[in-house]
């Protein structure tokens, strides 16, 4: 499966950071692949 991740969040110490992580780790674990877009990061 591929994914599409939308992650927004000001600080990179928060723990919605912690769960996307922990999301991403899983999702690598199963073999899925994903792409993700910080919204933060491209402001």
């Amino acid at each position: 499966m591929h994914l599409f991740i939308v992650y927004a969040h000001p600080s990179e110490q928060s723990l919605t950071r912690e769960v996307r992580d922990v999301f991403i780790r899983g999702l690598q674990t199963a073999h899925h692949t994903f792409e993700m877009s910080g919204l933060y990061a491209i402001r």
